[in-house]
C-alpha cells in the first residue's frame, strides 16, 4: 500500500512536467509567430522551431505543411478580395504539393523552397 502512493505521486510528477513542456511549446511557437517579409527566413525558422516541437518523422510528415501555410500568410495573407484569396489558395496548394518535400527538419533548404513558392505565384498569377 505504500507504494501506491509512491507511484500516483510520481504520474502526478510526469503529468505537470509534460503539461509545463506543453505550455512552453505554445509560447514557443507564438513568440516565433511574428510576421516575416522573408520568405526564406520564415521557412528557416519555422522548420527549426516545429522539428524541436514534433519528434522524428513526425516532424517531417508535419512541418513543411505547417511552415508552408505559415509563411505564406505572412507574405501572401489572403485579403477580402475574391480574386487575392484564390491566387493565395492556389499558391498555397502549388507550395504543399511541389515545395514542402524539397525540404527536411534538419535541412531546411529555405532557399530552394523561396524558389520554388516563388515559381507558384508566378504559375498561379496567370491563372488568377
Amino acid at each position: 500500500m505504500g507504494n501506491t502512493g509512491k507511484h500516483e505521486k510520481s504520474s502526478d510528477m510526469v503529468v505537470a512536467m509534460l503539461m509545463i513542456l506543453l505550455l512552453l511549446g505554445i509560447c514557443i511557437a507564438q513568440t516565433s509567430a511574428s510576421h516575416y517579409t522573408d520568405f526564406q527566413k520564415c521557412w528557416n525558422e519555422c522548420m527549426s522551431v516545429c522539428s524541436a516541437m514534433y519528434p522524428g518523422v513526425v516532424a517531417g510528415a508535419i512541418c513543411p505543411v505547417k511552415c508552408a501555410k505559415r509563411c505564406l500568410d505572412d507574405i501572401h495573407a489572403p485579403d477580402d478580395h475574391t480574386g487575392v484569396r484564390l491566387s493565395y489558395y492556389c499558391k498555397l496548394g502549388c507550395a504543399s504539393q511541389n515545395c514542402v518535400n524539397i525540404s527536411t527538419p534538419q535541412e531546411p533548404r529555405g532557399e530552394e523552397v523561396e524558389q520554388c513558392v516563388n515559381s507558384c505565384s508566378d504559375e498561379c498569377a496567370k491563372q488568377f
